[in-house]
């Protein structure tokens, strides 16, 4: 059963805020991940990709709500939310948030 998981979902981050807590985040625990790509517009949308091992994970928002984490096994995309349902709950991009989403896609990564 999952724990219950109190989200602060008040609060967001800039964009470029969280393209770097996100790469902090993988050179810490993704040790082998390669970024793919990133970008942060001036409208507030942004996203980042990475490979790691043979996926491909994919996370953007947009002006402040996380718009998705999917990630591609070998052309199979699988969102963040169908691994552990609390991700659809911490929409809103603030570091709690993105650091509770980061543990689960880690949590997937490693089963």
């Amino acid at each position: 059963m999952e724990n219950t998981v109190e989200f602060e979902n008040k609060y967001a981050i800039g964009s470029q805020e969280a393209i770097e807590l996100i790469k902090a985040y993988f050179i810490v625990n993704f040790e082998n991940a390669i970024l793919l790509d990133e970008y942060a517009a001036h409208t507030g949308c942004w996203g980042i990709r990475y490979s790691y091992q043979e996926a491909v994970i994919i996370i953007s928002g947009g002006r402040g709500i996380l718009e998705e984490i999917i990630v591609d096994f070998k052309g199979e995309q699988m969102p963040l939310h169908q691994f552990d349902r609390r991700v659809a709950e911490a929409r809103v991009v603030n570091k709690k948030n993105l650091l509770f989403i980061l543990d689960v896609l880690k949590r997937l990564m490693q089963d």
